[in-house]
């Protein structure tokens, strides 16, 4: 399994194939909002292998290309401090992680006015997928960051004396011997 950081969208007005679209900050403000409403409710968002290319294919076919191209799904999707919009990837296929950032750099979100998710509710302007492309309405976008959840950090260095460690085990053996009894054990409070 593999996690990407991607910025998505700033703060502009574009032209899409359907038409204007006005990108505020308060807008990406809203729609990582919703996408954490939305994921706290158990909405999964896709992110497929490119937009579907018919305007409206049926509902057979649509179902059948969602499912067999989706490269993984949206783990987060934030507001970052100069009001950009930045996707968090999970992209869980090996194959499918070695093509991002590299044959697939950019990414287009499907942006949806109204949208009713399987139990009826209705969603007002949200993200419903982020797909990967190669001809964005967004273009010169910057490439993939590899994500880690939990970078470490810098300079920080984790330890574990679990299992002691004799002499010649480790370059660091002679020193761990050091430090035996050196950690005392809680003090009991006496009652």
């Amino acid at each position: 399994m593999a996690k990407f950081k991607k910025k998505v969208l700033e703060e502009g007005r574009y032209q899409s194939p359907d038409g204007m679209i006005d990108i505020t900050k308060d807008r990406i403000k809203h729609w990582a909002a919703s996408f954490q409403k939305m994921k706290a409710a158990g909405l999964k968002i896709p992110i497929p292998w490119g937009h579907q290319s018919k305007a409206s294919p049926d509902y057979d076919e649509r179902e059948f290309y969602e499912s067999k191209y989706n490269g993984g799904y949206l783990e987060d999707l934030q507001a970052d401090k100069n009001g950009c919009l930045i996707a968090i990837v999970d992209i869980p296929k090996e194959d499918d992680a070695q093509r991002i950032g590299t044959t697939v750099r950019e990414v287009s979100p499907q942006v949806e006015t109204k949208w009713k998710d399987g139990r009826g509710k209705v969603w007002d302007d949200v993200i419903t997928h982020i797909a990967l492309v190669t001809h964005p309405v967004v273009p010169g976008q910057d490439n993939f960051e590899v994500y880690e959840d939990a970078p470490k950090p810098e300079g920080a260095t984790r330890l574990s004396l679990k299992q002691k460690l004799s002499k010649g085990d480790s370059p660091m053996a002679d020193e761990v011997e050091d430090l035996e009894g050196a950690v005392e054990e809680p003090v009991k409070k006496e009652k």
